[in-house]
């Protein structure tokens, strides 16, 4: 049922999703759903968490994203010795 839920808050705009399980008040075991979201997709993923979990509540932070820069190299398979061993 969780898996849903986060394959839905990919769908609704979340950049992504993390479960892990915790301990809760009066040691009760649960699970913590963190999502990362676009502002302008926001709601639409805590509407997604509200209505397909448990929880019965959520908090929205705003935070500054830094994404690292990338640079995608396709191997040249020419350099390498593939010959039989």
């Amino acid at each position: 049922m969780l898996g849903l839920a986060v394959e839905e808050m990919l769908a609704a705009g979340a950049l992504d999703v993390a479960v892990s399980s915790a301990t809760f008040k009066k040691g009760r075991v649960g699970y913590r759903v963190e999502a990362l979201a676009p502002p302008d997709r926001a709601e639409a993923v805590a509407a997604v968490i509200l209505g397909r979990t448990t929880a019965i509540g959520l908090r929205i932070a705003n935070v500054a994203r830094h994404p690292a820069h990338r640079v995608r190299r396709v191997p040249d398979p020419d350099a390498y010795d593939l010959g039989a061993a």
